[in-house]
């Protein structure tokens, strides 16, 4: 058996974001004795971020990080496992005055043999696929991420448009890496932009708007090759691209399990862009 009690919500979270303090404190109890654990998510964020050399400035429910972001980590939920461990959930989310200012939030799943542990391991893996991607949004030239740039000529009286496609490190795990026939050297196993690319249809009107948007990919294939898949925008469910991501997963070569994870960007910059190989023009 076990309870939880939770902080008060950290201030100026998304109206979608699911997350309900900072703060967790549970009583566990089975056959053998009774315990308590606690975490604080502001905390432990802050630590995993100095960790991996960020300035971090911790303020009363949320962090100042690197260059002006703004961040709140957020929790969400927690399930003991038998016979020990926890799994919990948390949101992120991002704000930066000038080029995410409504903010956007995505989730952390992840599990360990205590909160605090099962907490700092989401929050590692969101620092490696996803900051690394909004990291990139603020800079000019991104310095980790692909870059793909589109540009709209001018329309209805409207100057052209300048959009920018950031696609960050792409988490991927294959059950069976010698099960699939050799491609070439570019698509091993794929290339960073096969997700993106996967969604070009349903992200056509998104393409052409000027907001800022967070995407979420997320397709894999069990071992007896059902698939499924996630896709969010902005931390919120995107029912059009996780049917196509489910489309895309019917597309993979082998058999058995499979999964790919990545996390994108797409957003309005200043042009005309220099002339590069992955310039395209709608």
């Amino acid at each position: 058996m076990f309870g939880w009690f939770r902080s008060s919500p950290a201030p100026k979270i998304c109206p979608g974001n699911p997350g309900t303090g900072t703060s967790i404190a549970c009583g566990f109890s089975n056959a053998e004795r009774t315990w308590s654990e606690n975490a604080d998510l502001l905390q432990i964020l802050s630590s995993t971020m100095r960790d991996a050399g960020h300035t971090v400035r911790v303020k009363k429910g949320w962090l100042e990080v690197d260059d002006g972001f703004i961040i709140l980590p957020q929790f969400v939920s927690m399930q003991p496992q038998e016979p020990t461990g926890v799994s919990t959930c948390s949101t992120i989310e991002v704000r930066h005055s000038d080029r995410i200012p409504h903010g956007v939030f995505e989730y952390q799943h992840s599990n360990g043999d205590y909160l605090k542990s099962s907490f700092a391991k989401g929050f590692e893996k969101w620092l490696e696929i996803d900051f690394a991607v909004l990291q990139d949004a603020i800079l000019k030239e991104p310095k980790k991420c692909m870059s793909l740039q589109m540009s709209f000529p001018a329309k209805g009286g409207n100057p052209p448009m300048y959009r920018r496609v950031l696609l960050g490190p792409v988490s991927f795990n294959r059950a069976d890496p010698s099960g699939v026939p050799p491609l070439d050297d570019e698509h091993q196993p794929f290339c960073p932009c096969c997700l993106f690319t996967s969604l070009s249809e349903p992200l056509k009107p998104h393409l052409e708007e000027t907001d800022f948007y967070a995407i979420r990919f997320f397709a894999t294939r069990d071992a007896d090759g059902v698939p499924a898949a996630d896709c969010r925008i902005n931390g919120m469910d995107w029912e059009l691209g996780k049917q196509a991501l489910l489309e895309y997963v019917g597309r993979w070569l082998g058999q058995g399990f499979e999964f790919r994870k990545q996390y994108g960007v797409l957003q309005s910059v200043e042009g005309p862009f220099a002339p590069v190989e992955t310039e395209q023009e709608f």
